[in-house]
C-alpha cells in the first residue's frame, strides 16, 4: 500500500470516528431535551411564592444538578 493511501485510510476513519462521536453527542442531548420537556413546569399563577409550583423547583433542581455534573459550582437562593 502506498504512503498517499495509508493517510487517506486515516483521514477516512478519522471521520468515521468523528461522525460517531458526533451521533453519541446527538443522542445525548436528544435524551437531555427529553428529560427537561418531561418535567411540569407550568406556574401556579395564584401562587405568591417564587418558584409557584413544586414542578418549576424540581426543574432548577435538575438544571443545577446538570451543571454540576459538568463540574461547575452552582448556588441556588430561595427563589430557584
Amino acid at each position: 500500500m502506498s504512503e498517499h493511501s495509508d493517510r487517506t485510510e486515516a483521514v477516512v476513519d478519522a471521520g468515521a470516528a468523528d461522525a460517531d462521536a458526533l451521533d453519541a453527542i446527538g443522542r445525548r442531548c436528544l435524551q437531555h431535551l427529553e428529560s427537561v420537556v418531561r418535567i411540569d413546569s407550568q406556574s401556579d399563577e395564584s401562587s405568591a411564592t417564587v418558584p409557584s409550583t413544586t414542578g418549576q423547583q424540581r426543574l432548577s433542581d435538575f438544571g443545577a444538578d446538570t451543571f454540576r455534573s459538568f463540574g461547575a459550582e452552582v448556588s441556588q437562593d430561595d427563589c430557584a
